[in-house]
């Protein structure tokens, strides 16, 4: 028998609890600061590290004109996306720190696959 590697967009898929979570993320464009702790029960760990930056991350602007949370950004494309700067300050919503090993970051077709993506490639310090 096959085993499925636990990552954000398996969870994503078969637990509700996680997916609502995620879905909160998205509806308050802030991740809720729960989600850490039940990812790290899950052993989770560089997601759960992910989950509590993106929750006590201070608000930033949005191309939109308002403030919030770490959110990814829509391109004209209608994709969503993520940018890694290297200055020592994060100005934008969609802006990650520099010094995080995250790869890949391409664009996603969706809000919750950028959110995802984000979450599965996450390394701490």
């Amino acid at each position: 028998m096959e085993t499925t590697q636990l990552t954000c967009a398996y969870l994503y898929e078969v637990d509700p609890t996680f997916r609502s979570a995620i879905g909160k993320w998205i509806a308050d464009r802030r991740c809720p600061i729960q989600l850490g702790d039940y990812l790290e029960e899950l052993g989770l760990f560089d997601a759960a590290d992910c989950a509590r930056w993106a929750a006590s991350e201070p608000d930033r602007d949005t191309f939109e004109g308002y403030k919030c949370g770490p959110f990814p950004a829509e391109s004209l494309e209608h994709t969503y996306y993520w940018f890694v700067v290297k200055f020592p300050y994060l100005r934008r919503a969609h802006w990650l720190p520099g010094k995080l090993s995250i790869y890949n970051l391409m664009h996603k077709q969706t809000i919750e696959k950028a959110i995802l993506h984000l979450m599965d490639n996450w390394k701490r310090d």
